[in-house]
């Protein structure tokens, strides 16, 4: 009858660890696939730009795809204004 005491709070502690697990996962997969994304978007928006004649020729590196993946779209529209503010002289 005693363990009883001691099984309830260790069961109650597993499921919080999963639940909390899934949702760093989420996270994760989340950021994953804005990365990708992002990274495709930003080397179409490259190439697009130079084929147009345009000032912005965005570098695609470990920054980069950082602030595309954490923010997303906020995140590559300042990549590109920041690109396309600084090539314009």
């Amino acid at each position: 009858m005693n363990y009883y005491i001691f099984l309830i709070p260790i069961l109650s502690a597993v499921i919080l660890i999963i639940s909390l697990l899934a949702k760093k996962m989420e996270w994760f997969l989340n950021f994953a696939t804005r990365l990708c994304i992002g990274g495709v978007v930003l080397y179409l928006t490259s190439i697009v730009c130079s084929q147009a004649l345009l000032p912005c020729h965005v570098g695609i590196n470990t920054t980069t795809l950082a602030t595309v993946g954490l923010l997303g779209v906020p995140g590559f529209l300042l990549i590109v204004s920041i690109e396309t503010l600084s090539s314009i002289k």
